[in-house]
């Protein structure tokens, strides 16, 4: 493992990110492709997909419920 080589590939995500959104005072998108899954339940695959990048790149970030599922559950 080259822990030197993926330190630099972070911090190469983190300025990425910070280009991408100059000038934008804020972005909506998803949090997660799918509704709240049960408590104790196993994450469902693709569960972080749509957050990697501003974690990775370390940009602040803000998850709120838009609604309810058919069956109730937080979206």
């Amino acid at each position: 493992v080259d822990l030197a080589g993926a330190l630099h590939r972070l911090d190469e995500a983190v300025l990425f990110g910070r280009r991408l959104f100059v000038g934008l005072d804020v972005l909506l998108a998803p949090t997660t492709p799918q509704a709240a899954f049960d408590i104790g339940a196993a994450a469902p695959a693709g569960q972080a997909d749509l957050t990697c990048l501003a974690n990775a790149a370390g940009l602040p970030a803000l998850s709120l419920p838009m609604g309810t599922s058919r069956d109730g559950r937080p979206l």
